[in-house]
């Protein structure tokens, strides 16, 4: 376990200098040793969603949807709903709004929202980015409301947490702009 533990944290220092390849190898090898060990569905989620970032990073989506959906699959039978699954059904549903499978991506991020709600109260930068993944997949399925009402809920809960001078606050200005933008609203666009 100590020998897995430690190509995993190694595996994260290679993909922090962006040396994904060298940190595939040291996810693979903690993955095999994991495997090895009985109850340990806990190692191997989080084994299996590092490798699912990986693949998704190479823009291998197919590959990564599979580890991410066998990582939730393992987490759910030990510890259910919590933060960490949260991530993963994130992660799960941007991946389909990648791929063009917005309902699928829509069922995705609304779950991940009720999950962190449920476990780190509605002020929280995830939900705030959870709203935004929201307003990306309304946008794109051409519903400008809904995809407005999420990005503005995104920027509020953003706003409150981080100030109005953060650069994740910009990027939440930004995204409304370009949906006022859409709807012929330059004079508001422009404020934003």
């Amino acid at each position: 376990e100590s020998l897995s533990n430690a190509l995993l944290a190694l595996g994260k220092i290679y993909l922090k200098k962006k040396s994904v390849d060298n940190a595939m190898v040291c996810f693979d090898e903690a993955l095999s040793i994991r495997k090895l060990m009985s109850d340990n569905e806990l190692g191997l989620s989080e084994v299996l969603f590092q490798i699912g970032g990986v693949r998704e990073s190479k823009k291998q989506y197919l590959e990564s949807l599979v580890c991410y959906e066998e990582s939730l699959k393992l987490r759910l039978s030990v510890s259910g709903e919590d933060e960490d699954t949260a991530d993963i059904v994130s992660r799960i549903g941007e991946v389909r709004r990648i791929r063009g499978q917005y309902d699928l991506a829509l069922e995705n991020f609304n779950l991940a929202l009720d999950m962190y709600k449920s476990t780190v109260g509605e002020a929280h930068l995830s939900v705030a980015d959870t709203y935004h993944s929201l307003g990306y997949v309304c946008d794109a399925k051409n519903d400008v409301q809904k995809a407005m009402q999420n990005h503005k809920e995104g920027l509020s809960i953003r706003k409150l947490i981080l100030g109005g001078d953060h650069a994740k606050v910009a990027a939440s200005l930004d995204d409304v702009a370009g949906l006022y933008q859409k709807q012929n609203e330059h004079a508001k666009a422009l404020r934003c």
